[in-house]
Protein backbone atom coordinates (compact mmCIF):
# COMPACT_ATOMS: atom_id res chain seq x y z
CA UNK A 1 0.00 0.00 0.00
CA UNK A 2 1.47 3.64 -1.16
CA UNK A 3 1.94 6.46 1.73
CA UNK A 4 -0.70 8.96 1.81
CA UNK A 5 0.42 11.72 -0.38
CA UNK A 6 -2.10 14.61 1.19
CA UNK A 7 -0.13 17.32 3.13
CA UNK A 8 -0.12 16.85 6.33
CA UNK A 9 0.50 18.58 9.91
CA UNK A 10 2.80 16.42 12.73
CA UNK A 11 1.07 15.64 16.15
CA UNK A 12 2.81 13.47 18.36
CA UNK A 13 1.82 10.76 20.56
CA UNK A 14 1.79 12.78 24.20
CA UNK A 15 0.29 16.36 22.58
CA UNK A 16 -2.89 14.71 24.27
CA UNK A 17 -1.31 14.08 27.64
CA UNK A 18 0.64 17.55 27.38
CA UNK A 19 -0.18 19.84 30.47
CA UNK A 20 -0.65 22.92 28.26
CA UNK A 21 -3.25 20.79 25.90
CA UNK A 22 -4.64 19.30 28.73
CA UNK A 23 -5.11 22.74 30.29
CA UNK A 24 -7.84 24.22 27.35
CA UNK A 25 -11.23 23.06 26.94
CA UNK A 26 -12.13 20.10 23.95
CA UNK A 27 -12.74 23.39 21.37
CA UNK A 28 -9.37 25.37 22.41
CA UNK A 29 -7.51 21.71 21.55
CA UNK A 30 -9.49 21.57 18.19
CA UNK A 31 -8.35 25.14 17.67
CA UNK A 32 -4.91 24.18 17.90
CA UNK A 33 -4.90 21.81 15.67
CA UNK A 34 -6.96 23.66 12.73
CA UNK A 35 -4.33 26.67 13.40
CA UNK A 36 -1.62 24.28 12.64
CA UNK A 37 -3.33 22.96 9.53
CA UNK A 38 -3.69 26.75 8.27
CA UNK A 39 -0.42 27.34 8.93
CA UNK A 40 0.77 24.34 6.63
CA UNK A 41 -2.02 24.84 4.13
CA UNK A 42 -1.32 28.05 3.23
CA UNK A 43 2.85 27.73 4.36
CA UNK A 44 2.71 31.08 6.85
CA UNK A 45 5.71 29.43 8.80
CA UNK A 46 2.99 29.48 11.87
CA UNK A 47 1.90 33.15 11.41
CA UNK A 48 -1.76 33.53 11.31
CA UNK A 49 -3.14 36.39 10.26
CA UNK A 50 -5.34 38.37 13.28
CA UNK A 51 -8.72 37.76 10.94
CA UNK A 52 -8.15 34.25 11.12
CA UNK A 53 -7.24 34.01 14.62
CA UNK A 54 -10.14 36.37 15.83
CA UNK A 55 -12.89 34.28 14.01
CA UNK A 56 -12.16 32.17 17.23
CA UNK A 57 -14.48 32.83 19.99
CA UNK A 58 -12.98 35.40 22.53
CA UNK A 59 -12.65 32.66 24.96
CA UNK A 60 -10.47 29.96 22.96
CA UNK A 61 -8.87 32.98 21.89
CA UNK A 62 -8.08 33.71 25.48
CA UNK A 63 -7.33 30.03 26.24
CA UNK A 64 -4.83 29.95 23.53
CA UNK A 65 -3.26 33.21 24.02
CA UNK A 66 -2.91 32.32 28.10
CA UNK A 67 -1.52 28.93 28.19
CA UNK A 68 1.24 30.34 24.96
CA UNK A 69 -0.38 28.41 22.13
CA UNK A 70 -0.61 31.23 20.29
CA UNK A 71 1.59 34.17 20.60
CA UNK A 72 0.93 37.72 19.95
CA UNK A 73 2.86 39.08 17.05
CA UNK A 74 2.76 42.47 15.86
CA UNK A 75 -0.94 42.78 14.45
CA UNK A 76 -1.04 39.04 13.96
CA UNK A 77 -0.45 35.81 15.80
CA UNK A 78 2.22 33.15 15.71
CA UNK A 79 1.76 29.58 16.43
CA UNK A 80 4.34 28.87 19.66
CA UNK A 81 7.03 26.96 17.84
CA UNK A 82 5.36 26.04 15.15
CA UNK A 83 9.12 25.56 13.26
CA UNK A 84 10.40 23.49 15.95
CA UNK A 85 7.62 20.61 15.23
CA UNK A 86 6.16 22.15 11.59
CA UNK A 87 7.58 21.46 8.19
CA UNK A 88 8.40 25.48 6.84
CA UNK A 89 7.31 26.98 3.47
CA UNK A 90 11.01 26.20 1.92
CA UNK A 91 11.07 22.56 2.97
CA UNK A 92 7.30 22.34 2.05
CA UNK A 93 8.06 23.63 -1.36
CA UNK A 94 11.39 21.39 -1.22
CA UNK A 95 9.92 18.34 -1.20
CA UNK A 96 7.01 19.44 -3.88
CA UNK A 97 9.87 20.51 -6.47
CA UNK A 98 11.24 16.90 -5.78
CA UNK A 99 7.78 14.76 -5.93
CA UNK A 100 7.19 16.81 -9.32
CA UNK A 101 10.33 16.14 -10.77
CA UNK A 102 10.53 12.37 -9.81
CA UNK A 103 7.27 12.32 -11.35
CA UNK A 104 7.88 14.23 -14.94
CA UNK A 105 11.50 12.02 -14.97
CA UNK A 106 8.88 8.45 -14.72
CA UNK A 107 6.90 9.95 -16.94
CA UNK A 108 10.00 10.52 -19.29
CA UNK A 109 10.56 6.93 -18.64
CA UNK A 110 7.09 5.51 -19.53
CA UNK A 111 6.38 7.41 -22.75
CA UNK A 112 10.16 7.90 -24.52
CA UNK A 113 12.63 5.64 -22.82
CA UNK A 114 10.02 2.42 -23.35
CA UNK A 115 8.68 3.21 -25.60
CA UNK A 116 11.81 4.20 -27.57
CA UNK A 117 10.57 7.52 -28.55
CA UNK A 118 12.35 10.99 -28.42
CA UNK A 119 10.24 14.04 -27.78
CA UNK A 120 11.88 17.75 -28.26
CA UNK A 121 11.60 19.60 -25.37
CA UNK A 122 12.01 16.46 -23.59
CA UNK A 123 14.75 17.85 -20.48
CA UNK A 124 15.83 14.22 -20.54
CA UNK A 125 15.52 13.15 -24.20
CA UNK A 126 17.66 16.37 -25.17
CA UNK A 127 19.96 15.04 -22.26
CA UNK A 128 20.54 11.83 -21.69
CA UNK A 129 23.43 12.19 -19.34
CA UNK A 130 21.36 14.43 -16.97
Amino acid sequence: MSRDTRPYIAVTNELFRHPKFRRISFEARIAVLELWAHCNEFMTDGLVESWVFEDYPEEIRDQLLKVQWVDRAGDSYAMHDYLKHQKSKVEILEQKGKKSASGAYGGHVRHHEKKGTYKPGCHWCENPDA
